[in-house]
C-alpha cells in the first residue's frame, strides 16, 4: 500500500524544537549559491582496495570534513 506523500503524522514535538525548526533557513536555500556550478563531466569509479586502506581512508575524510571523493581527487590533482 502506498502512502501518500501529504499524509503527516500525528506526534507532539517540544515548542522549543519547533521554533528552531522553524528559524532555520530551507534545505534548498541552505545549499543554494550566487553562481551556478560550472558543469564538470561525472566518470564512476570502481576500486579493489584492502579493507586496511578503505578504513583509513574514510577516516582521514571524516576528520578532515571531507569526502573520500574530494582525497582522490586531490590526489589525482596532483600527479604530474
Amino acid at each position: 500500500m502506498a502512502i501518500s506523500p501529504a499524509r503527516r503524522l500525528n506526534v507532539s514535538v517540544p515548542a522549543s524544537t519547533e521554533k528552531r525548526v522553524k528559524g532555520r533557513a530551507s534545505f534548498e536555500q541552505a545549499f543554494k549559491t550566487g553562481a551556478p556550478a560550472p558543469e564538470v563531466s561525472i566518470k564512476k569509479l570502481t576500486l579493489n582496495i584492502p579493507a586496511e586502506a578503505h578504513a583509513r581512508l574514510k577516516a582521514h575524510a571524516a576528520s578532515h570534513g571531507v569526502s573520500m571523493t574530494d582525497l582522490i581527487v586531490e590526489f589525482i590533482d596532483q600527479l604530474d
